[in-house]
């Protein structure tokens, strides 16, 4: 079976990558699993060890390295990365501070519905919010999520970092944005 666990040579040459993040003083990196291997757990596996090793790196540097799980079904047809349960073992198997999750609520609604309890339980391994509106990824107020309810299980859980509006505008872009910032009460 072949692997895609990173060798010396390819984390070097990551590193040397990276070095005009530190010129741009970029403390965040987001990594993708890439697609689903012949054996998910052989995924799994390899996304804890590169990521612990990478962490090693990141912390010294003080950059925090984020994972995001993302649907499998409509947008990433064959990601590995595709529930936060895989995503919260995988941060917990890392054991890094520097290791968290962005929560994308329109993926993990397509994944796996009941995003209030499912943010509510991994809140200490989130770090940023992703959001659109579910289906169609488009403005929030024309989809199946009740997004302001959602934002204020978030204000209640006391999370204090970014919530990201990633979506495709079906209509002027500078009207829609001033819509759903009016509709989401932000």
């Amino acid at each position: 079976m072949k692997t895609s666990k990173f060798t010396e040579e390819q984390i070097a040459f990551a590193l040397k990558q990276a070095e005009p993040l530190k010129d741009m003083d970029c403390k965040t990196l987001l990594c993708f699993a890439g697609n689903l291997m012949p054996h998910y757990d052989a995924s799994k596996n390899i996304m804890i060890d590169n990521l612990k090793r990478l962490s090693e790196v990141a912390q010294k540097d003080g950059i925090l390295i984020y994972i995001e799980p993302l649907n499998n079904i409509v947008d990433h047809v064959g990601h590995f990365l595709d529930n936060s349960a895989t995503a919260a073992e995988i941060i917990k198997c890392v054991n890094s501070p520097n290791v968290k999750m962005i929560f994308d609520i329109y993926h993990m609604q397509v994944m796996e519905g009941n995003i209030i309890q499912t943010i509510k339980q991994n809140i200490n391994i989130i770090k940023h919010f992703h959001s659109a509106g579910v289906p169609g990824r488009n403005e929030h107020h024309f989809g199946e999520l009740n997004y302001q309810n959602i934002i204020k299980a978030i204000d209640n859980i006391g999370y204090k970092g970014y919530f990201g509006l990633e979506y495709f505008p079906t209509y002027d872009s500078n009207i829609s944005i001033k819509d759903v910032l009016e509709y989401l009460q932000i």
